[in-house]
């Protein structure tokens, strides 16, 4: 995969975990990415505005916001890749470790069998009935 496409689908990733029981795991893996090796002072404050843009969105925006937010990301991850071309290894890697915890996690405020989430999902995000689950 091409650098540019595998930002892409870094910040969609990203974007994606932000409503989910992953979120902080996710938050702090990508900070240490974009510091890399140390969480990065900057990253994690981009991460908490994008929680809160999110989460603040009404519910007809929602998707368009999410849609801003992941091309924003998909420029930062890109923009590193380009400074450091061998963090593309890395990255591929970090887009399977969100992958797969936002797979294993609950969206928040749609609380799976025995679990409850640890915030409110975004106003107009899908809760686990319009999932069909």
């Amino acid at each position: 995969m091409d650098g540019g496409a595998l930002a892409v689908l870094a910040g969609n990733s990203l974007v994606t975990a932000v409503v989910t029981d992953a979120w902080e795991g996710v938050r702090h893996k990508v900070a240490a990415w974009f510091g890399r090796g140390e969480p990065d002072p900057k990253t994690l404050g981009r991460l908490d505005r994008t929680h809160a843009e999110l989460a603040a969105a009404p519910p007809g925006e929602v998707e368009r916001v999410r849609q801003d937010l992941a091309r924003e990301w998909a420029g930062r991850f890109k923009d590193l890749i380009a400074d450091y071309p061998d963090a593309a290894g890395e990255l591929d890697g970090l887009v399977r470790q969100i992958q797969a915890s936002t797979a294993a996690a609950s969206i928040m405020g749609s609380p799976r069998a025995g679990t409850r989430p640890s915030r409110p999902a975004p106003a107009g995000w899908p809760s686990a009935r319009s999932m069909g689950t």
